[in-house]
């Protein structure tokens, strides 16, 4: 039996994947109700204001994402769907309930404003810096800059998304020279000691905006 805080509830958001390569998106959908455990009603895919027609029979992955939890994942079969008065598909789950793994975090491009403090290793003192990100992810960021960095580098990186503000120390994993005329370095790094309320924030920033770029069909 899944646990009870990783089920999908009722006005869940969640994002849909057909498992048959003649679908090529993801569609965006919503819990809409809960049979039980395995079957659930869910709000049938439109894309670019056109409806998604899915057949019985059908498979798709369903991803969602749960409150200080973590984005979760699992596979289910379409066994009924209706049109009026609402577009709507039933679906059976067929396997349990997965919580992806970091390796699964996807990197969004976004800039957002990123001030990395760190520690002068010459003089000992704490230095600031404004940078950007390139990317986030749940597992950790990109961002240009202009102090160069050494690999295993420890900064603090503070930022705010939807209001709320992170402090999060991140380790410098990779390092690279960057083509951008304000900045010289490009520096992905990953959270270290970052809670679950910290990294559920950034999930859900994530799949938030990835929600409003495919309603607009921008990916």
């Amino acid at each position: 039996m899944a646990s009870k805080f990783s089920l999908p509830k009722v006005g869940d958001k969640v994002d849909i994947k057909v498992l048959d390569p003649s679908y090529k998106e993801k569609y965006v959908s919503q819990i809409l109700n809960v049979l039980d455990e395995y079957t659930y009603e869910i709000s049938g895919p439109i894309h670019k204001r056109n409806i998604v027609p899915l057949s019985l029979g059908l498979q798709i992955k369903v991803m969602y994402c749960k409150e200080q939890k973590g984005r979760f994942m699992f596979k289910a079969k379409i066994i009924e769907r209706e049109k009026k008065p609402i577009y709507k598909i039933k679906i059976e789950r067929l396997n349990k309930i997965k919580r992806l793994q970091e390796r699964n975090f996807y990197r969004l491009p976004i800039m957002i404003k990123v001030i990395k403090q760190f520690q002068n290793m010459k003089n000992k003192e704490i230095e600031k810096e404004e940078c950007i990100t390139e990317d986030i992810s749940g597992g950790g960021l990109r961002i240009l800059c202009n102090k160069k960095h050494n690999l295993d580098d420890i900064v603090l990186c503070k930022f705010t998304m939807n209001g709320i503000e992170l402090s999060l120390k991140c380790q410098v994993v990779r390092t690279e020279d960057c083509d951008n005329k304000n900045y010289k370095y490009s520096l992905g790094m990953k959270f270290i000691d970052i809670t679950d309320y910290q990294r559920e924030k950034i999930i859900k920033f994530i799949f938030d905006e990835q929600r409003k770029l495919r309603q607009k069909g921008l990916i």
